[in-house]
Order: structure tokens, then sequence, then C-alpha cells
């Protein structure tokens, strides 16, 4: 692989970061709706039990995005070593 066809790694992180922030903002106000709009005490995700709150929320979005780009960002800098056509 050339420098030119590397990925810009800093802007791909940068877009990371983003999702990532922008993921909890919108778990924030999910949070904030729910709470206000039903009056729910908890919530179980996935068999994980937490209070509805905006923060809660916010971190388990935050988390759940964050986990997902860094599982796939591994996969994809992963794969191109098991290619023995690369280089």
């Amino acid at each position: 692989m050339t420098d030119d066809q590397r990925p810009d790694w800093l802007r791909i992180a940068g877009f990371s970061l983003a999702l990532v922030v922008l993921s909890g903002a919108f778990g924030g106000v999910v949070g904030s709706v729910v709470s206000r709009r039903t009056g729910l005490e908890a919530v179980t995700v996935a068999e994980i039990a937490f209070t509805v709150s905006p923060k809660a929320f916010a971190l388990y979005g935050a988390v759940t995005v964050g986990t997902f780009l860094l599982t796939g960002l591994g996969v994809a800098v992963a794969l191109p070593r098991f290619d023995e056509g690369a280089a």
C-alpha cells in the first residue's frame, strides 16, 4: 500500500469521535424525554439494568457506539495483514 492509498487516520479518528459524542448527546436527549414522559425508573437493555436518566442513556449510547466503531476499525486494520497479495 503506497502513501497515496493509505486512509487518513486522523480524519477517521475525528469522525469516529464525533459519532461517539453525537450518540452520547442523542442518548441524553432520549433519556430526558423518556424520564419525563413515561415516569419509568429503570430500564433493562441486553440484561443490563440501569436507571432512566439523561446521564445513563448518554453513557450507554456513547459506550455502545464506541465499542462498535472500535471493533469495526480493528477489523479494518487487521484484515489487510492477512492479504498475501498486498504490498
